[in-house]
């Protein structure tokens, strides 16, 4: 009985230092490169996105006036390919 509550705590101690070291890991940093100002009908919209490992799971980008709404771009892990990558890090 004690080696599995010996076990179970060492577990729950993984289990903490996993939890911690995950939410200290750096995030994607993601910038507007252009346009500088407002976008017309017929714009373009260029990002620079820094990813630990140049690696994304998936990537949203939406434009929203007022209430409405709409994606111009979405990315899941299975179409990487679509991505331009300048560095180790950078997409």
């Amino acid at each position: 009985m004690k080696k599995l509550l010996g076990l179970l705590v060492l577990l729950v101690i993984a289990a903490g230092l996993a939890w911690y070291g995950a939410g200290r890991e750096a995030g994607p940093r993601i910038a507007i490169v252009s346009p500088q100002s407002a976008m017309g009908h017929a714009g373009s919209l260029t990002l620079d996105i820094e990813s630990p490992g140049g690696k994304l799971k998936s990537l949203d980008v939406s434009l929203e006036q007022g209430k409405a709404s709409a994606s111009i771009f979405q990315l899941d892990a299975t179409d990487g390919s679509a991505l331009v990558h300048e560095g180790p890090n950078r997409v």
